[in-house]
């Protein structure tokens, strides 16, 4: 379940899919991610996220607020992250983790 989350969360962001990610995401967490896409826009940048799979996730507290359920999660994850010019798509910074 932890992978199929996280892998909507970055495929929302990588896609900049505001509302998937409000759905995904805590209001605290959107605002941070909202952010972030709006910096990488304003500077001509879009993030790519590929190859997203789930090594270790550990629940750190749940949570309910009315009726919906929420969890901190421990995650750790491996994936490709890419940031690209906009104009070009020419890479500007690459990240591989795991």
């Amino acid at each position: 379940m932890f992978e199929t989350i996280l892998k909507q969360v970055q495929s929302a962001y990588a896609g900049e899919d505001y509302a998937t990610l409000r759905k995904l995401t805590t209001p605290e967490a959107m605002s941070y991610l909202a952010e972030e896409l709006s910096d990488n826009a304003t500077k001509g940048l879009k993030n790519e996220v590929s190859d997203v799979s789930l090594v270790q996730g550990d629940v750190a507290e749940s949570w309910r607020e009315d009726n919906d359920d929420y969890a901190t999660v421990a995650m750790r994850y491996e994936s490709i992250d890419v940031l690209r010019e906009r104009a070009t798509g020419r890479v500007v910074e690459e990240t591989r983790t795991g």
